[in-house]
């Protein structure tokens, strides 16, 4: 496989693998966000935090 194809599938699989990630966290975090009985504005600051916890 030449070194043009090989760059494109690692760049199409980092990109997939990214996406497939986010699907999977909306969807853990929509299932959780649909139990909680807060407001909206402090939904909004658990989400917050819950990225910022997921970013490090």
């Amino acid at each position: 496989m030449n070194v043009d194809t090989r760059t494109t599938n690692t760049l199409t699989r980092h990109a997939r693998a990214q996406g497939e990630r986010v699907a999977a966290e909306l969807t853990v975090h929509g299932r959780t966000l649909k139990h909680v009985t807060l407001n909206l504005n402090r939904i909004g600051g658990i989400a917050r935090v819950a990225l910022v916890l997921d970013t490090q």
